[in-house]
Parts: C-alpha cells; sequence; structure tokens
C-alpha cells in the first residue's frame, strides 16, 4: 500500500510539474503582439489581432474560415494574422491562456473579462499599435457597440467587411466579394 501512496504522488507531482511547464512555454500576448507588429512592419501590412478560446465554437469557425485557402490568401496579403488565447479558464483550461492576454484585451479596449464580450473578438492594428478597426459594431439608436465576432448575420458580414477595408485599404473588389461570399455561403448553411 505504501508503494502504491509513493508511486500516486510521484505521479502526481510529475503531472503538476509538466502542467507549469506546458503553461511556462505559452508565449505571452506582449509577445506574441510585438513579434506580429515586427512582421508587420517590415512587411508593410497591418495586424489583425484575434483574442479567442479554444472551446468557443464562433472562434473554431473563424479559424476554419481564415485557413480557407482562398481567404487565407487575401489575409496574407494585407495581415499579419496574431491569436491570443484568453477566456480559457471558463472551460477549466485556464494553463491555454497566454499570460498577459486578457491585459492586452482590455488594453486594446476589450472589457473587463473577455467572458463578458464574446469571442473571438478582433482587433486590427497598425505596425505601431494603433487601433485602426474592430469587431465592435455600433448598434442603431443606441450608444452600445456589439461585438460581431464571427460574422454570421448579415449587418455583422458587412461590418466586417467594413473593417477589413479600413485596415486594408488597397482590398480588391473581388477580394472583398470573395470573403463576403465565404461568410453568406457559411452563414447560410
Amino acid at each position: 500500500m505504501k508503494d502504491h501512496f509513493k508511486k500516486s504522488r510521484v505521479i502526481t507531482v510529475v503531472f503538476l510539474l509538466s502542467t507549469v511547464a506546458f503553461a511556462a512555454k505559452l508565449p505571452s500576448g506582449d509577445k506574441i503582439l510585438t513579434e506580429a507588429k515586427a512582421k508587420a512592419g517590415a512587411e508593410k501590412k497591418n495586424v489583425m489581432l484575434v483574442f479567442e478560446s479554444s472551446w468557443c465554437p464562433p472562434c473554431k469557425q473563424f479559424d476554419k474560415f481564415v485557413k480557407d485557402p482562398q481567404v487565407r490568401r487575401i489575409f496574407g496579403r494585407y495581415f499579419v494574422l496574431a491569436t491570443i488565447a484568453v477566456g480559457e479558464e471558463m472551460a477549466g483550461n485556464a494553463s491555454k491562456n497566454n499570460p498577459g492576454g486578457e491585459e492586452l484585451l482590455v488594453k486594446f479596449g476589450g472589457v473587463k473579462h473577455s467572458g463578458d464580450t464574446g469571442v473571438p473578438f478582433i482587433f486590427i492594428i497598425d505596425p505601431n499599435g494603433t487601433i485602426v478597426a474592430t469587431s465592435e459594431r455600433p448598434i442603431a439608436g443606441q450608444k452600445t457597440r456589439e461585438n460581431v465576432g464571427y460574422p454570421t448575420e448579415p449587418e455583422e458580414i458587412d461590418w466586417f467587411l467594413k473593417m477589413m477595408k479600413k485596415g486594408a485599404p488597397a482590398l480588391t473588389e473581388e477580394e472583398a466579394r470573395t470573403v463576403e461570399g465565404w461568410l453568406r455561403r457559411d452563414s447560410e448553411s
């Protein structure tokens, strides 16, 4: 019985240490942003900074969207895509958060906690860190704004296209139609 107890304690300690080591390997939100801004500056692009969570269905849809070969080509032409994990504690996976990600979300104008806003939450920023556009759209007749996240409603898709055009002024009409077509087809399925 003593040997079994010792083995259990050893396994528990090894598990805890590996969990801490895994968490320590995640880059900080600041590091992700710094590298993205440097790359964007070198490539004369803007950064599309996406705050998301692994448990979030709209985040998974957004990932599927940006991985589509046609969409990826368009995004790659105009943006450096940077993703920061936040809100993972809501699914019991706090170790999956990028350290400092929540604070960075708040710094850029997100709300106090990612669980209050919905993810994905998207900022388009220039290489100096100035916000060009966000996924928060105004709501007619209200002072509040709404995060469109992964756009599925017609007005959300319209806002996302405005964001893209603001962040990528050289975006062609054909490229905009490609992005819009993908989003509208996906929202209908």
